[in-house]
């Protein structure tokens, strides 16, 4: 039996205020679930750096504890994002993923690509 619930994806976005994915899935669905997605293959790619990690990782860490305040879940995958898909959409039966379109390079294009398959 399958509820009115959506996905927020945060990739590159770790914010709140001024996130239109998230206002779309509040305005149009009973629940949200919020997630995002360490990719390790992401992270050893030759254009990134442990510096970029380590800020990304203290933005992570903020955006957890303002969903937390909020009286929210921040839930953090490590896994390919089709696999973190997979188990939210098993646990909550999702009707829709919501998310910022990347322009990224082309490791990021091709797991867009499958993620729309997915």
């Amino acid at each position: 039996h399958c509820k009115n619930v959506a996905a927020v994806w945060f990739k590159r976005d770790l914010r709140l205020r001024d996130h239109a994915p998230l206002h779309a899935a509040l305005q149009n669905h009973g629940r949200v679930v919020l997630f995002y997605v360490f990719e390790s293959e992401y992270w050893d790619l030759p254009f990134t750096s442990f510096r970029q990690w380590s800020f990304f990782y203290d933005c992570l860490l903020s955006l957890e504890e303002e969903i937390v305040a909020r009286r929210g879940l921040l839930t953090i995958f490590t896994c390919s994002a089709q696999t973190a898909l997979q188990a939210l959409h098993g646990r909550f039966c999702l009707q829709a993923l919501y998310a910022h379109e990347e322009t990224g390079g082309e490791w990021t294009f091709q797991r867009d690509i499958a993620v729309r398959r997915w």
